[in-house]
């Protein structure tokens, strides 16, 4: 063979060489972009990984949330409830479940009022008030009310000592999702 097709054989290995490995290149570039969407996807969705493309849903009626809720610690409540001869202490941790995502700063600038109001409520009840898990959500209840009033959700201030709460539970979308008692002990 002569030196000229030697070298021209060389040339077109080198040729498909570097085409092959630009050809690679770009494959493996296409499966990091998909693996990243996909991994978003994923996060964005918290783990469903059936609908790893659902945060370009369109569906109304379903929305994507991207936040996940915070819980803020209220603190730890102690209530005497005297009621005649008997002297009873209720002793509660209360947190609250938030879906929006500033809500706690603004829950935490508001902590002595809404402490304050927490204990006013706990200090209006009776043991006998507080014995089913039907009455601890009406209290659970009176509290996000109340927590809703400092926060500025409510124009008015709810009644401290009644046990009445708002005909129908709060639906407005105002982030404060659940008052959960961490806590719950009545000495008697």
């Amino acid at each position: 063979m002569s030196k000229a097709m030697k070298l021209s054989a060389a040339k077109q290995t080198d040729a498909s060489y570097w085409k092959t490995t630009a050809v690679i290149i770009a494959i493996l570039l296409l499966l990091a972009v998909a693996s990243l969407l996909l991994s978003q996807a994923y996060s964005a969705n918290r783990g469903v990984a059936a609908q790893p493309f659902a945060m370009w849903n369109n569906n109304k009626d379903e929305p994507v949330s991207d936040s996940r809720p915070t819980f803020v610690d209220l603190g730890t409540f102690t209530a005497s409830m005297n009621r005649g001869d008997s002297a009873q202490n209720l002793q509660t941790s209360i947190s609250l479940k938030l879906t929006k995502p500033g809500l706690e700063k603004k829950i935490k600038a508001s902590l002595p009022e809404i402490q304050h109001h927490i204990n006013m409520v706990l200090q209006s009840k009776r043991s006998s008030e507080l014995l089913t898990s039907e009455d601890k959500e009406k209290l659970a209840q009176q509290i996000k009310e109340h927590v809703e009033y400092v926060a500025g959700f409510r124009r008015t201030a709810p009644s401290i000592g009644s046990a009445q709460t708002d005909a129908a539970p709060t639906s407005r979308k105002n982030g404060i999702s659940d008052v959960l008692f961490t806590s719950f002990v009545i000495q008697y």
